[in-house]
């Protein structure tokens, strides 16, 4: 029996896809159910989305923003730190540079 009644739905959908009409099915959600209140609803779709990207990108700059102020805090720390201990910070630079040279030395031959 549910065998029977699924068999005939199976017929219907492949009977309406063959002639073109369309079954009547509700509306899903917020979704409009006139043709004419669709471009309102789309409007007002991607106004809301828009909208929500505005306030992630703010967010996400803000964010950088904060991170960069917090990196200058450590990078002024570490200064202080190594001007206490007398590490002279030219020194400190050259050989942070020549590390880099080495490393990609290094990388150009593999």
């Amino acid at each position: 029996c549910l065998s029977r009644g699924l068999g005939d739905v199976y017929k219907r959908q492949v009977s309406t896809q063959s002639t073109g009409s369309k079954p009547n099915t509700p509306p899903i959600g917020n979704a409009p159910d006139k043709t004419q209140d669709l471009g309102v609803f789309l409007q007002q779709l991607l106004s809301g989305m828009q909208q929500k990207f505005e306030e992630m990108s703010t967010t996400i700059l803000r964010q950088i923003d904060e991170m960069g102020e917090r990196i200058d805090d450590l990078e002024n720390q570490m200064e202080g730190i190594m001007t206490q201990a007398g590490i002279d910070k030219s020194k400190v630079k050259q050989q942070i540079k020549e590390e880099q040279q080495k490393k990609e030395a290094v990388s150009y031959t593999h």
